[in-house]
């Protein structure tokens, strides 16, 4: 009976972490994506089609970045590497933003799932302890 008992209120507090876990995690990733479309939405300020013209973006840079996202190297260095790419350095802000954006989603997730998995951890402790 006992053992029901303690199975049962180890049921409830757990869920209860996990309901608290949840909405802060929701939380604070909703402020992450906010976050980031607000910099993805003020790339033309920073970066506009003058800038594009005078500071152009070559095949290999496009090459590279691919590739390290990816992660497989980028293969033989070719001549065409310097011809331009044709991607404008506010596509190249926009992905980077939105990239950089998707790290800080990982980073918040990651860090909610160490808590939770404390939080359940102290959990089952101090119901152990109670019985």
């Amino acid at each position: 009976m006992q053992v029901a008992l303690a199975q049962a209120q180890l049921a409830e507090a757990q869920a209860k972490v996990v309901i608290q876990t949840e909405v802060q995690y929701r939380d604070r990733i909703k402020i992450v994506k906010e976050k980031g479309n607000t910099i993805i939405k003020e790339v033309p300020i920073y970066v506009n089609q003058a800038d594009t013209d005078h500071f152009g973006v070559n095949v290999g840079f496009v090459r590279h970045y691919n590739a390290a996202f990816s992660n497989e190297p980028t293969g033989s260095p070719a001549e065409f590497n310097r011809k331009p790419a044709g991607v404008s350095l506010a596509e190249i802000a926009e992905i980077n933003a939105f990239n950089a954006n998707i790290c800080w989603q990982w980073r918040e997730q990651a860090l909610g799932l160490r808590v939770f998995y404390r939080q359940l951890q102290q959990t089952q402790q101090s119901i152990a302890a109670k019985n």
